[in-house]
């Protein structure tokens, strides 16, 4: 029988995927990983389909960020 008294959660995920076509797909992919990448998006998966024209799809993931909203301010 399984101790279920551990706080053990998985952690929750949040997605987004970014699609670029043209000669400079795999240009417009790179910049857009780069970006993302420095708001703790990590690349999961990417996809490219050399016909033309050039086709890139990439997926990405982050831990789920609660955010909390700003308390009311009050003027006086």
């Amino acid at each position: 029988m399984a101790d279920d008294s551990t706080d053990s959660k998985l952690p929750e995920w949040e997605y987004t995927w970014f699609h670029a076509e043209g000669a400079d797909a795999l240009n417009d992919l790179m910049r857009k990983a780069n970006a993302l990448g420095k708001e703790g998006w990590e690349m999961v998966n990417f996809s490219v389909d050399e016909q033309k024209p050039l086709t890139a799809v990439c997926f990405f993931k982050r831990p789920f960020q609660v955010v909390e909203p700003e308390p009311r301010r009050r003027f006086l």
